[in-house]
């Protein structure tokens, strides 16, 4: 089947390139300079060899923020780094809060070349706003539009009991990608539209650019994760644990509902 192929495709280039989200190729003979990620934190072998590697930038020059969320001009850079864009030649797409020496002002204005993106309004873009999951959803489904990536539509169709809560703008995009099984609800019968991604969310998002249903339902309940037993990411969990690409935040607990943090991030695509 052509669409799951591309679906799977498009799956595994997500993955592959969402740690850039936040890179501008800094040289590798820069200092390390994020005064908020010590040597003692857990997480600082990491950011510090994907910060080398020119993978990833800080918020400020001297600030990682290591707790912190994907804005949406980090989510846009991702999508052009994703396709490979020359974005060098765009220009002002008309968003006053995108100045023209802004790092994010050229991918900001490549995706509103493209269709990716219309704004908050037709002048503003918001690019220091978390991305909600609804906008995601929008960009996303935008973005396989453009480029001709034909999604799947082997999941049956969920009615979200909140679906009055999404968006006009977005609900199609949210439909589109949950039949193609590239999102889930935030539980079974709620989207959540304003949400952020969650630890459960991502870890599926790698197991399925990687595994094949069929292989993932051998690691069924093989995990110690007490508060993942009976969620529905469980599967994708007991996988992500047995290939040493996640640890819990405790011996017994993955907390799969909590927000994923850029941190978090690195680390398990860096093992990834």
């Amino acid at each position: 089947n052509k669409s799951v192929i591309e679906t799977h495709l498009f799956y595994r280039n997500l993955m592959d390139d969402i740690y850039g989200t936040y890179g501008s190729g800094q040289p590798e003979e820069q200092p390390f300079p994020f005064t908020d990620v010590a040597e003692s934190r857990w997480s600082y072998p990491y950011i510090r060899e994907m910060y080398e590697a020119g993978v990833i930038d800080g918020m400020t020059p001297t600030t990682f923020v290591p707790t912190g969320d994907v804005t949406r001009a980090q989510f846009v850079k991702m999508l052009a780094r994703l396709q490979g864009a020359d974005v060098s030649e765009y220009r002002s797409a008309g968003f006053e809060d995108v100045p023209a020496d802004a790092w994010y002002a050229p991918y900001v204005n490549w995706a509103a070349a493209n269709g990716i993106v219309y704004g908050i309004s037709s002048t503003e873009f918001a690019p220091n706003a978390n991305i909600s999951r609804q906008d995601m959803a929008v960009m996303l489904d935008r973005y396989a539009q453009q480029f001709g990536i034909v999604l799947g539509t082997d999941n049956a169709a969920v009615t979200f009991t909140d679906e009055a809560d999404i968006a006009a703008y977005a609900l199609p995009a949210v439909q589109a990608l949950q039949r193609a099984g590239v999102i889930n609800g935030m539980t079974a019968t709620t989207y959540e539209p304003e949400g952020k991604l969650t630890r459960a969310q991502f870890v599926k998002l790698l197991a399925c650019s990687l595994e094949e249903a069929e292989t993932l339902k051998t690691y069924e309940g093989q995990h110690p994760f007490t508060d993942s037993e009976g969620h529905w990411a469980e599967t994708y969990i007991a996988w992500a644990k047995d290939k040493g690409i996640v640890e819990g935040v405790s011996a017994t607990e993955f907390d799969p509902e909590a927000p994923i943090t850029r941190e978090q991030m690195a680390t398990i695509l860096f093992r990834y």
